[in-house]
């Protein structure tokens, strides 16, 4: 049982150790191979053997196969982390980008294995490849033809698929000639020739000619050979003189032979040229032409109609200034063009000659060498013509390239007609951002240098506020908009080690450099990062002057270990390190030892009485500050539990380090440790990792009458028994002063869903029943205390058959994915009208057919928390005995509860009405007490940064953070005392280490001894 109660908890392990487990990385090199691959299987697929199991991924089980096997014959200077093992199903080559077509791409891990996933049953080409080896299909052959079909059945890993590979050994064939002009023989500088086998994809090679036309192809094995020459603006010639594949006569190339004199004389192809305008005269810039061939087998298929997945351009062209184009090289035939422009304000395409559907278009011939001029368009859109331009430079004068700027309208409240455009500065330092209406502009420009970033705003200031608007003027500004920047060229440097305490090295330890806040040149941002080697060695170079803190860390399995220079435990006591240009401070050491993450809490439940152990004594534990669950999406709402044993044992492990509170309830009595009646009294338990809490329980019975309640416990869905439910009752009328108006008599079911509660004097109780993951509700099913049928009790007689029917969290069980990795949540707090927190108040949660789907408890300051719910429509209620109960929007009734769209984060606070007490009117809420408010961000999306607005009715301490979508934290941007009023915090979308994130969702989460409020951005770059 106690097994089955940690399996959530078993779930959530694996899923925080998914996130940090380190990926992969596919270099470029290893991406083009890919991509190379994929095109020469795509040409060369001809009489593949067709499976009859081959079964698409709309028809495929969730029961799929696998292929597993080992990569030997790899260096050790490759690491396997650069060899791929790609499977192709036998019937997909004809199109490998057809998403129905099974494939799987495996990367191979570091002991040699690999294992490919989700693939539907059917027969697989197999292919490794690694940079510098032999492509190799298995089984262990280079030639496509001759390899060995591995065949795939569902639910069955097909292993044994092993490969040996040989490193790529260059032939010593030669391949030369000469490229020219076939009207007047003169040489084509800019022609390449390429050259490849017609079976086999390791035989290829290719060259650019020179000056005077002449190529050579080395390293070529021996084998027959297809030779092709292309140029830009002329027909693209196989050899010898044949203008297709298949008409190309083959090379015959052996080892240590040069094949000379393989010449091509390459004719001009036709071309098209022509303007677009639009709709007032002026020349469209980087208007979009295209041209397809107007005969049969281009757009059309066997019975005339346009072939599925729209047009296909055989070439493109981008106007000019001038709004005029040329699209060269064409072969001899009937063309249709195309011309799209795009707008902020829309889109627009038109075909030649002057029409809108391509059924109308009017065909343009074309032959060899011939310049078919005047395609022009006339555009019904009109083009915003004007223009910002500018340069940016460094500290120095010298031109910052690749400097991202950033141009967007003031402000007017309308944001559908607010303007966003974005250009890069070039090697010179010059950008232009076109296109622009004639308007008012904020003009900002971002750049990184090595380990250097900076932000300003024209005319170079720090924040938007303080920036001085351009205005566009008949599409024209008054000075150019330059901007010159604090950046300097890094010269310093840093190194030093990272090892163990007994010495030895570690290895891969991560190294973050940052600035000293308080020295940092004001604008400049200065993040910096490395690894350690094998002997525990980094270096960081390319530093400007400056005060840092080093920090170094290390994930080792569950062992994490970090430290600031110089042997400091936090970033508040490390030593600052000063460097100043071209200085190399060498020593710059950290020595720790890695320790667990996870610690536990075990102990014993036994009664105060007797020392008798308790067993099936139900114990929650939950952590004390939410803010760390807020790292993993799915899992802030849920405790930890487990039961004891006939011994009165318990233990729940893997906990993260942190303070927990811990709840004990048995049948007759319950406790908060250390004795306390509510959550708010209860002492902290402290988990360190790698240690045991050892947490004891001596539970004093409530023994206040002779009378009984019992009954049984039984799921809704199946009327089966709830193995573990708490079934508990409180006093209908409490006259003893808080906090122990708060007690109540509990019970634990048995494995048959009874239970039975004692020692109850008479009167009329509140009933409720309640188990992990279950919808918890009052007798007789109903939410509200306010409507419960409250249940006699009188001496010497038990109450029987006060039976509950409970629901299972539907959350747990909707269909729309796993709720683990959902984006969403709710939160707020619970209060009454005086402004204080409401522990222990219910909340429920609606669908949009009315169906409670998820309940849960707000914690001892009245906050609570729903995630993981899949986006939609949902109502809540909160309810708490003495209380009115209320549905958002402040109303009574479900029906008259206006949904909360949920699509990420939602913040809902309830103020809770005690029974017979006025209602606060509209009118009258200004007159309780102000809270601390969340007000949003803005701009979102955004790009560079954002400027996230809160307001506190006093000074106190409060924590700003931001969190990516896996709930890991990003970078603090508040933490401290702040005064009252409204504040500003402008996130410039940067990890701690400075590093720019990036694109995607993000959340910041205000804490504050209000309350804990969540807001969501999307950084779009």
């Amino acid at each position: 049982m106690k097994r089955f109660l940690n399996f959530v908890f078993i779930f959530m392990l694996l899923f925080v150790v998914s996130n940090v487990m380190a990926a992969s990385e596919i270099t470029q090199s290893q991406k083009q191979i890919a991509k190379f691959i994929k095109a020469k299987l795509t040409l060369q697929s001809g009489g593949m053997l067709k499976s009859v199991y081959s079964t698409t991924l709309q028809e495929k089980t969730e029961q799929t196969g696998s292929i597993s096997g080992t990569i030997s014959g790899v260096s050790s200077d490759m690491p396997y982390g650069n060899v791929f093992v790609e499977a192709i199903c036998a019937d997909s080559l004809q199109n490998l980008d057809d998403p129905a077509n099974p494939k799987g791409l495996a990367v191979v891990n570091e002991d040699g294995t690999f294992l490919i996933e989700g693939l539907a049953e059917g027969h697989y080409i197999v292919v490794a490849w690694a940079d510098g080896y032999e492509l190799l299909y298995y089984n262990n052959t280079t030639n496509r033809g001759d390899a060995e079909l591995v065949f795939v059945r569902e639910g069955v890993e097909t292993s044994g698929i092993d490969f040996d590979m040989t490193p790529v050994v260059p032939g010593s064939g030669i391949i030369s000639g000469r490229v020219v002009n076939n009207a007047d023989l003169h040489p084509i500088g800019h022609a390449f020739v390429q050259v490849s086998s017609p079976t086999l994809l390791d035989r290829y090679g290719w060259a650019q000619v020179d000056q005077d036309g002449y190529y050579e192809i080395t390293g070529l094995k021996s084998g027959d050979y297809l030779a092709v020459a292309r140029a830009d603006g002329f027909l693209e010639q196989y050899y010898d003189n044949a203008a297709s594949r298949s008409d190309a006569l083959l090379i015959s190339v052996t080892d240590s032979q040069q094949v000379e004199n393989i010449d091509f004389s390459l004719k001009m192809g036709g071309s098209i040229s022509g303007t677009v305008i639009d709709s007032e005269g002026n020349p469209v810039f980087e208007s979009a032409v295209y041209v397809m061939m107007a005969f049969q087998d281009s757009i059309f298929n066997e019975n005339g109609d346009l072939k599925p997945g729209g047009y296909y351009d055989y070439a493109k062209a981008v106007t000019d200034e001038n709004g005029y184009y040329i699209i060269s090289g064409l072969v001899p035939g009937e063309y249709i063009v195309r011309a799209a422009i795009w707008d902020r304000y829309g889109y627009e395409e038109k075909w030649y000659d002057d029409v809108l559907t391509w059924e109308e278009a009017t065909p343009v011939s074309v032959q060899e060498e011939q310049n078919v001029t005047g395609i022009d368009f006339t555009m019904s859109l009109k083009i915003s013509n004007g223009l910002i331009s500018g340069r940016v430079i460094n500290a120095y004068s010298n031109p910052v390239e690749n400097a991202n700027i950033q141009v967007r309208s003031v402000y007017t409240g309308d944001n559908s007609q607010r303007v966003w455009s974005y250009a890069k500065t070039d090697s010179q330092g010059f950008y232009a951002v076109r296109e622009l209406p004639d308007d008012e502009y904020y003009v900002s420009v971002y750049a990184q240098n090595g380990w250097q970033s900076v932000q300003q705003w024209w005319p170079g200031v720090d924040d938007m506020a303080s920036a001085t608007p351009v205005s566009i003027v008949n599409g024209r500004t008054e000075q150019p908009i330059d901007f010159q920047l604090p950046i300097v060229p890094g010269t310093a440097i840093l190194s030093g080690t990272v090892r163990k305490m007994d010495g030895t090295p570690i290895s891969s330890a991560n190294i973050q450099v940052s600035p000293a806040e308080e020295k940092q040149t004001p604008g400049l941002n200065v993040w910096a990062w490395a690894s350690t080697d094998s002997n525990g060695f980094y270096q960081v170079s390319k530093l400007p002057a400056g005060d840092y803190v080093v920090a170094a860390s290390k994930w080792e399995s569950e062992n994490f270990g970090q430290q600031w220079y110089d042997h400091a435990d936090s970033l508040s006591l490390a030593t600052v390190v000063t460097l100043g240009a071209r200085e190399h401070e060498p020593n710059i050491n950290f020595d720790f030892d890695p320790r667990p993450m996870y610690g536990s809490i075990a102990g014993m439940v036994s009664d105060s009485l007797t020392g008798t152990a308790i067993d099936r004594a139900f114990i929650e534990v939950k952590p004390v500050y939410a803010s760390r669950w807020y790292m993993y999406p799915g899992f802030a709402a849920w405790s930890f539990y487990d039961i004891t044993d006939e011994n009165g044992l318990f233990s729940i492990d893997y906990l993260w380090e942190g303070e927990y509170y811990i709840t004990v309830h048995a049948n007759g009595s319950f406790e908060y440790y250390n004795d306390a009646v509510v959550e708010s009294m209860a002492q902290p338990v402290k988990v360190t990792g790698g240690e045991k809490s050892e947490i004891d329980f001596s539970l004093v019975k409530r023994n206040d009458g002779t009378g009984a309640i019992s009954g049984n416990v039984l799921s809704e869905w199946d009327d089966t028994p709830f193995e573990i439910a708490i079934v508990t009752a409180k006093p209908a009328v409490t006259i003893a002063q808080w906090p122990y108006s708060e007690l109540y008599y509990t019970a634990v079911t048995a494995v048959d869903g009874s239970y039975k509660l004692e020692g109850l004097p008479p009167g009329e109780y509140l009933v409720k029943g309640s188990s992990y993951f279950a919808i918890s509700e009052y007798y007789d099913n109903v939410f509200d205390p306010a409507e419960a049928e409250l249940v006699q009790v009188a001496e010497n007689i038990t109450t029987e058959n006060i039976n509950f029917m409970i629901s299972p969290a539907y959350w747990l069980f909707l269909d729309y994915g796993y709720p683990e990795k959902s984006e969403t949540m709710i939160s707020g707090n619970i209060s009454d009208s005086d402004g204080n927190p409401l522990p222990q108040a219910n909340v429920y949660v609606f669908d949009q057919a009315g169906q409670a789907i998820f309940s849960c408890q707000a914690n001892a300051q009245g906050n609570y928390q729903v995630n993981g719910l899949p986006p939609g429509n949902y109502v809540l209620q909160v309810t708490k005995e003495g209380f009115s109960s209320l549905f958002n929007g402040n109303v009574s009734v479900l029906e008259q509860a206006v949904p909360i769209e949920l699509n990420g984060m939602v913040n809902i606070n309830f103020t809770l009405p005690e029974i017979g007490s006025t209602h606060v009117s509209d009118e009258d809420k200004s007159l309780l007490p102000k809270s601390v408010t969340l007000l949003g961000n803005y701009p979102n999306p955004f790009n560079p940064e954002t400027m996230i607005t809160f307001s506190i009715p006093e000074m106190m301490d409060v924590t700003l953070k931001v969190y990516n979508i896996s709930g890991e934290l990003v970078k603090v941007l508040a933490d401290g005392p702040v005064s009252s009023g409204m504040h500003r915090v402008t996130w410039d979308g940067r990890n701690s280490a400075g590093q720019p994130v990036t694109s995607g969702l993000y959340f910041y989460r205000l804490s504050s001894p209000k309350g804990v409020f969540v807001g969501k951005m999307v950084l779009v770059h």
